[in-house]
């Protein structure tokens, strides 16, 4: 999928705030490059536990993301493009 991505083009450009477009390929499933939600916490950064048929819930650290909200996307493997990086050899 083809999306017009506004990028820094280079360090002079940067500190003038010029901006050139440029045409990559990124991950249909995503909404940041290379990161999706964590399905575990749910952006919460903690798990929560109900104890005592929901009393008391106790919460600690998500243990899939770490707090951090987001998971490496398993299409693009965290490259925020198709064909990134991470790619494997059966690609």
């Amino acid at each position: 999928m083809f999306f017009n991505v506004q990028l820094k083009s280079s360090l002079f450009e940067f500190y003038y705030s010029k901006t050139t477009n440029r045409q990559i390929i990124t991950s249909f499933y995503i909404q940041l490059p290379g990161a999706k939600q964590c399905s575990q916490c749910k952006r919460t950064r903690v798990n929560s536990v109900d104890h005592f048929n929901g009393q008391f819930k106790a919460s600690g650290l998500c243990w899939l993301c770490r707090g951090k909200r987001e998971i490496l996307c398993g299409n693009c493997n965290g490259a925020g493009f198709t064909g990134g990086f991470m790619r494997t050899l059966e690609d």
